[in-house]
């Protein structure tokens, strides 16, 4: 009775720990599948959120792209009309033609007065001449100066 009584203590004790056993293994099932769930909602947000970012920075480049070839395109402008002025030779001359235009004009009217009025206003004529010229270096020269402060 004795050895049927620790049989009974043996199997009683076997059973209790297969319920301790077995509700260990309903929940390390139960955190598996919640650990699951968890890995999959997480690697779909991760997905999400790098689609998202790849269409924010291919927004962002083409962005970018576009600024800079308005750039460029103002700039070639810029470069076409400078280059268009040099091969028309623009800029520097077109200031001063004018200017020596009407100092060859006055050099003309004066050698036409010294050739009408005779010997003794040569003199004055030429005077007045070389004070013309010099009038009109000393205007070149302060319009250079002005042009180049101005840039």
């Amino acid at each position: 009775m004795k050895s049927e009584h620790a049989k009974e203590l043996r199997d009683a004790e076997t059973a209790r720990v297969n319920a301790i056993r077995q509700v260990d293994v309903q929940q390390r099932d139960t955190q598996a599948a919640t650990a699951a769930s968890a890995i999959t909602a997480l690697a779909a947000n991760v997905s999400t959120v790098a689609e998202t970012l790849r269409a924010a920075a291919a927004q962002m480049a083409a962005n970018l792209a576009e600024q800079a070839a308005q750039q460029n395109e103002a700039i070639n402008r810029r470069l076409v009309a400078l280059e268009q002025a040099s091969y028309e030779g623009r800029g520097k001359q077109q200031v001063a033609d004018p200017q020596l235009a009407a100092m060859t004009e006055e050099m003309r009217r004066v050698a036409n007065a010294q050739t009408a009025a005779g010997g003794g206003k040569v003199v004055w004529g030429l005077v007045a001449a070389g004070v013309v010229m010099l009038m009109q270096a000393v205007g070149l020269l302060f319009l250079g100066l002005r042009l180049m402060a101005g840039n």
